[in-house]
C-alpha cells in the first residue's frame, strides 16, 4: 500500500488530537475509554497520536462514550472517505502508467506533474471539508476576529469582577493545556485572547483591573513558554520581560516569584549557567526565600545549573535545600501536577534524575527515574522524555555510551516530530549526545540518532 500523502496523514493526526480533545473535555482517560471499546490504554494513546488507526467500531463505540451525537463518527467516515477517494486515483494512475508502458508510450514529466497537481487538489478539498473554516488560513479568519471584536467594540461594556473571574479561569486552563498541545495550536490561542484581554484591562476600573492584569501577567509567561517549546528563545525573552511588568504593576510578591522561578527554569535551555543563577537567585529573594512555588523554581533552575557546569558538590547540597523547603510547602502550593504554576513531588524527582545522571550517579539517577515517571499525566510528553533522556546519560556517564544512546534514540523515535523538536525535550537530547566521547562521536548510532533531531518545530 501506498504512504498516505502528508494533508491525508494530517487529517488522521487531526482525527487523533479530537478524541483527546474529547477526553479531556469529558473526563473519561484512556483506561476507561479502552476498558468500554475493547482496547488497552496504550493502544488508545497511540490512537490519539495516529500511530493506529482502529475501524469504525471502534469510533463508533468511541462517540457513545462520549456522547458526541455523531461527530466524532462522521469525522471518521470522512477521513476513510478522503484516504479512499485518494487510493481511487492512484491507482488509475498506476493503471494509466502501466497501459502507456504497455503501448510503448513514454511517461514523461509534464504527465506526473499533471497527476500530482490533481492527487493534492483532492487532498487539499478532503482536509477543508473536515476541518471547515479553519483550514482556510489566515485571511478569513482574520475577518472574522476582526468582526468578532469589533462587536465587543460596539457593545462597550465595562469589565468588571465577572470578566475577572472568567479570566482567571482561562489562564487556569492555559496553565494545564500549554504542556501537552502542539504549540502551532497554543501560540493563536494565545495570542488571539491576549489581544481580548488588553481590551478588557482598558475598559476596567479597580479591583477589577487589578485581577485582570494578574491574568495577564500569567498569560504572557505562558506565551514564553510557548515560544520556549519552539526554540524562539529571543521571543520568549520579550515576554517574560511583559509578564514580570505586569507581576510588579499587581503588587503580589509571590506572583513575580513565581513567573521569575519559571523564567530561571526555562533559562535553562537558552541562557548561560550564569544568567540562569542570576534569575534563580532573583526569584528566591522575590519569594522571600520562603517555601512557596517561586521559591523552588528558583532553587530547582539554580541547582540544575549547578550540575550542568559540573559543581557535583554544589548541586548535592542545593538538592538537599530543595527537599527540605518542599517538605516544608503548604499543601494549597502543592495541588494538581498538570498546572504549570504547581510545585509536586515529580519536579524535586526530576531534578534528583538531573544531578545524578550528570553526576554519573547510575543507581541513583535510576531510583529518581522510576519514581518520577508513574507520576506524570498519561498525555505528558516533555517531563517522561526528559527522563528517559536523563537515563540514557547516566548511561553515557557510567560509560555504558552504546547502551546509553541505544535508549535515547528509542526515546527520540517514540515521539511525534513536534515533540522531538519541543525546546526542553530537543535540547535535553543534543546535551546528552554532546556528552559522548570525542572517538565515538561518528559512530553510526551517534549519527544516527543525531538525525531524529533535525525536524523543523511544529
Amino acid at each position: 500500500m501506498a504512504r498516505l500523502p502528508e494533508p491525508l496523514a494530517e487529517l488522521r493526526r487531526e482525527l487523533g488530537r479530537t478524541l483527546a480533545a474529547y477526553r479531556e473535555s469529558t473526563g473519561v482517560n484512556q483506561t476507561e475509554l479502552g476498558r468500554r471499546t475493547g482496547y488497552t490504554r496504550s493502544s488508545i494513546a497511540h490512537i490519539e497520536k495516529a500511530r493506529q488507526f482502529p475501524d469504525r467500531r471502534f469510533w463508533a463505540a468511541a462517540d457513545r462514550v462520549y456522547r458526541a451525537d455523531g461527530a466524532l463518527l462522521a469525522r471518521y467516515d470522512t477521513v476513510v472517505a478522503a484516504e479512499a477517494r485518494w487510493r481511487e486515483l492512484d491507482e488509475l494512475r498506476q493503471d494509466e502508467t502501466a497501459r502507456r508502458c504497455a503501448h510503448g508510450t513514454e511517461v514523461t514529466g509534464a504527465d506526473v506533474v499533471a497527476d500530482t497537481e490533481k492527487e493534492d487538489d483532492v487532498n487539499r478539498r478532503t482536509l477543508l471539508a473536515l476541518l471547515g473554516p479553519a483550514a482556510l488560513g489566515g485571511p478569513m479568519l482574520e475577518n472574522l476576529e476582526q468582526a468578532r471584536r469589533g462587536l465587543d467594540g460596539v457593545l462597550d461594556v465595562p469589565a468588571a469582577d465577572r470578566d475577572a473571574d472568567e479570566w482567571e479561569q482561562v489562564a487556569a486552563d492555559y496553565a494545564r493545556q500549554v504542556q501537552f498541545q502542539p504549540p502551532s495550536r497554543t501560540l493563536p490561542a494565545l495570542t488571539a485572547d491576549f489581544a481580548d484581554l488588553r481590551e478588557r484591562i482598558a475598559t476596567a476600573h479597580e479591583p477589577a483591573r487589578t485581577r485582570l492584569v494578574h491574568s495577564a501577567a500569567q498569560l504572557a509567561a505562558l506565551t514564553a513558554f510557548t515560544f520556549v517549546f519552539l526554540r524562539e528563545h529571543l521571543a520568549a525573552q520579550r515576554w517574560w520581560r511583559t509578564a514580570g511588568r505586569a507581576a510588579t504593576t499587581v503588587g503580589d510578591p509571590r506572583l513575580s516569584a513565581r513567573i521569575g522561578g519559571k523564567q530561571a527554569i526555562m533559562s535553562l535551555y537558552s541562557a548561560t549557567p550564569e544568567r540562569v543563577l542570576t534569575l534563580a537567585d532573583r526569584a528566591i529573594a522575590l519569594g522571600e526565600s520562603k517555601p512557596s512555588p517561586g521559591v523552588l523554581s528558583g532553587w530547582s533552575a539554580r541547582t540544575q545549573a549547578l550540575a550542568r557546569i559540573g559543581r557535583d558538590d554544589d548541586a548535592r547540597a542545593a538538592v538537599d535545600r530543595l527537599t527540605e523547603l518542599y517538605e516544608r510547602l503548604p499543601e494549597q502550593d502543592r495541588g494538581e501536577n498538570t498546572s504549570v504554576w504547581r510545585w509536586t513531588s515529580q519536579q524535586l524527582y526530576f531534578v534528583r534524575s538531573e544531578v545524578y545522571s550528570l553526576g554519573g550517579r547510575v543507581d541513583r539517577a535510576f531510583e529518581a527515574q522510576d519514581a518520577v515517571l508513574p507520576l506524570y499525566a498519561p498525555d505528558s510528553f516533555q517531563g517522561p522524555a526528559q527522563i528517559e533522556t536523563h537515563r540514557a546519560r547516566a548511561l553515557i556517564q557510567s560509560g555504558e555510551v552504546e547502551n546509553g544512546v541505544a535508549h535515547l534514540t528509542a526515546t527520540l523515535d517514540a515521539l511525534d516530530d513536534w515533540q522531538r523538536a519541543d525546546g526542553l525535550v530537543h535540547r535535553t537530547a543534543v546535551d546528552t549526545l554532546d556528552a559522548v566521547p570525542a572517538d565515538k562521536q561518528r559512530k553510526p548510532y551517534v549519527t544516527d540518532a543525531r538525525t531524529l533531531l533535525t525536524p523543523t518545530p511544529a
